[in-house]
């Protein structure tokens, strides 16, 4: 019997922490040096130690090696800075543009790999451990802890650094570092002259580290305080080129005016980093250990437990009788994650806002049913159409087409069918009173007759024509009405004659002329008479009786005569001037 993967159903750990990489040259890949230092004694000073070079890339913009950092390709004593040295040792990593590396002798430097040449190696971390990297593979999880490279540690404890620390960590930038130290100081010292200034790592809202100034000074050099500022932010590799005094002297020349050459003496510098910032929030690195934080035991695999569900689509809007979005991202305990496809119980006939939708998987694990379930908010709305006339409207949930609604409200067209124009009414009363018929034509075409329910802005109590507009559902229309007084007929000689205006009876004008006077006992009548009475009486009897309220014209239209001048002065004195034409009329005041 041999042992497989179904005599276990246990908890297993998908992955592997051991990796086994194999890498063979082909003819695209390049070989380069990476990095180059010198391990040498110093014969002036009998110090030993490394010396760092220079350092390159694979710019895979370019397709092309880049350098990275340089002193300047001299090796000289980190002490005294002679060059009198011996058992000088090359120690060079090599890089490839594929990306792979290996250190075949275990010193500490990755070698070369020959083109005819096969190996398979097994790390316990992943390939990519250079910087600070996070690999998962099913419930495992490597993070590589990678902190700023220091030249050793102090009786304290606290790490020192170098120029070959700042060119090393420079070459590959401060994001790929978990801790750093905090401040950078750098200072250039001869006899007693000098310059300090320092700058600190600061982390950026996207992430990313950069070195803020924080100060600087100069001391012996005729100014303290530097005429042009100081760059505010600068990075780690051009912080670590202003240990060349070449760059330095350029540099200071620009911010103080002056030159290394104004100073008698050799310039050296010294860098100093302190503090450190923390960049890391990984507790557990450098190991492999498990995400789920399971043992193996009697439970079933963690890819196939579902950890949690979450929809594709949290927010969905559809019109009714369309399908949902069911789909959702699975999780499982081992990390791995996968789309699946839930169910709903969902209808989308009826119209609803922002509902809250169970969305339900269900997955088997060795014959037991499992589920697990998460919620949309789900709109539902109603397809829609436009009408010829560019209105845009909801069709039914059944998707039938009830028409426009705005065509069947809106009026296109409004007119007066009855009475016809120009309407004449009487004082008083109102349009709906005197039978107004409107008729409303519709954008859908549907015409109605309106006989009530419009508005309109007519006086009732103005007597005369004016124009008066009639409103009906937004649409109007403007017509002149006449308005006059009410009319009565004489009971009594059948005359019509016309009431005053509000309303009230004047009485019959016929009939008034004719209205018996009582005097005392006596009965009178008041007689009223015209111009025919009076030549009538003037012409038979040769005179004429004025009664009191009587009133007489004269009109004279020639006066030529003097005769008829002197007439016209007894009868109107103030007249001075002849006259070819004069009408005077008068009121008979007294007997």
């Amino acid at each position: 019997h041999v042992h497989d993967e179904n005599c276990y159903t246990g908890h297993r750990h998908k992955g592997s922490p051991a990796f086994v990489h194999s890498h063979k040259h082909d003819s695209k890949c390049v070989e380069f040096t990476s990095s180059w230092y010198k391990q040498y004694n110093c014969r002036n000073c009998g110090q030993h130690n490394l010396r760092f070079l220079v350092s390159y890339y694979w710019d895979e913009e370019s397709k092309s090696v880049r350098l990275g950092m340089s002193n300047g390709g001299t090796a000289e004593c980190m002490a005294c800075g002679s060059r009198n040295l011996s058992n000088i040792i090359d120690l060079r990593s090599y890089g490839y543009s594929c990306g792979y590396s290996i250190d075949i002798d275990g010193d500490g430097y990755t070698d070369a790999v020959g083109r005819d040449k096969t190996y398979e190696y097994i790390k316990a971390h992943p390939q990519d451990t250079s910087v600070r990297s996070t690999h998962l593979s099913g419930c495992y999880k490597y993070h590589r802890h990678i902190t700023f490279p220091c030249a050793g540690y102090n009786y304290s404890g606290t790490p020192y650094y170098t120029q070959s620390s700042l060119y090393e960590a420079a070459t590959v930038g401060l994001n790929s570092y978990c801790e750093l130290p905090e401040f950078y100081h750098i200072s250039w010292t001869a006899g007693g002259s000098g310059f300090n200034f320092t700058y600190k790592a600061v982390v950026r809202s996207n992430n990313s580290i950069s070195l803020v100034f924080s100060g600087a000074s100069g001391y012996g050099v005729g100014r303290s305080e530097p005429r042009v500022p100081f760059p505010e932010t600068i990075t780690l590799r051009e912080f670590a080129k202003l240990l060349s005094s070449r760059n330095a002297e350029r540099f200071f020349n620009k911010h103080y005016g002056i030159t290394f050459g104004d100073f008698s003496g050799r310039y050296k510098a010294s860098v100093s980093l302190t503090g450190k910032l923390d960049l890391c929030d990984e507790t557990i690195y450098n190991r492999w250990h498990t995400t789920c934080g399971l043992e193996e035991d009697d439970t079933v695999d963690c890819n196939s437990i579902i950890r949690s569900l979450v929809p594709t689509h949290s927010n969905q809007t559809v019109y009714a009788n369309d399908p949902l979005i069911t789909t959702a991202t699975a999780t499982y305990k081992d990390g791995s994650t996968k789309l699946v496809v839930c169910t709903t119980d969902f209808l989308t006939s009826n119209l609803v806002k922002d509902k809250s939708i169970v969305l339900t998987y269900t997955y088997s694990i060795e014959g037991e049913t499992h589920s697990i379930s998460c919620t949309i908010k789900v709109t539902v709305i109603p397809r829609n159409e436009t009408c010829p006339k560019g209105h845009l409207y909801n069709l039914n949930t059944d998707g039938s087409d009830p028409g426009c609604p705005y065509c069947q409200a809106w009026i296109e067209d409004l007119q007066v069918f009855y009475p016809t124009s120009p309407i004449v009414i009487t004082i008083g009363t109102t349009l709906k009173d005197n039978n107004l018929i409107l008729l409303a034509t519709y954008m859908d075409g549907h015409k109605e007759e309106v006989t009530s329910g419009y508005i309109d802005n007519l006086d009732t109590n103005y007597l005369g024509t004016k124009p008066v507009t009639i409103g009906y559902k937004g649409a109007t229309v403007t017509v002149l009405v006449t308005t006059v007084c009410a009319t009565m007929v004489c009971d009594i000689c059948g005359y019509e004659y016309n009431l005053y205006p509000d309303g009230t009876n004047p009485g019959c004008p016929r009939c008034i002329a004719k209205i018996p006077v009582f005097t005392g006992n006596i009965m009178e009548y008041e007689h009223v008479s015209n111009t025919d009475e009076i030549l009538q009486s003037l012409y038979e009897d040769g005179q004429y009786f004025f009664n009191i309220g009587d009133s007489f014209t004269i009109r004279v239209i020639n006066k030529s005569s003097s005769v008829t001048s002197k007439l016209l002065k007894k009868i109107y004195p103030s007249i001075n001037k002849p006259w070819f034409m004069i009408e005077k009329s008068e009121y008979v005041m007294t007997k």
